[in-house]
């Protein structure tokens, strides 16, 4: 009967678990938003917020992180933890991506209009 230790359990758990891998570069310590809170993705060619923003920090995620749905939300939950409401790329094929809020109070101000 083969044993496999601990570490290698939790090495093959873990690879195989499928989340999007992201590293969060906070620019300020603000609260975290609500876990149910809608992340925009705007891409700088296409759109950008119609609303004032700022930017709060930048995350990078992996390849093709847009691709699949488990790194998608790995993103929007590294974005909602800095306290960010919406992510800015430059291409749809960036993986490091600008994390902003908006200055408006998001009742009164659509992003997408």
């Amino acid at each position: 009967m083969m044993r496999i230790g601990l570490p290698a359990v939790l090495v093959l758990l873990l690879g195989s678990c499928g989340g999007g891998t992201v590293a969060s570069r906070p620019m300020a310590d603000l609260e975290p938003v609500a876990e149910d809170t809608r992340v925009f993705l705007f891409v700088r060619d296409e759109e950008l917020p119609s609303c004032p923003w700022e930017v709060i920090g930048s995350i990078e995620a992996e390849d093709g992180w847009l691709e699949r749905q488990t790194a998608r939300d790995a993103v929007s939950e590294a974005v909602r933890r800095m306290g960010g409401e919406a992510v800015i790329a430059d291409t749809r094929e960036d993986r490091q991506v600008q994390v902003i809020r908006f200055l408006d109070p998001f009742s009164i101000c659509d992003p997408r209009i």
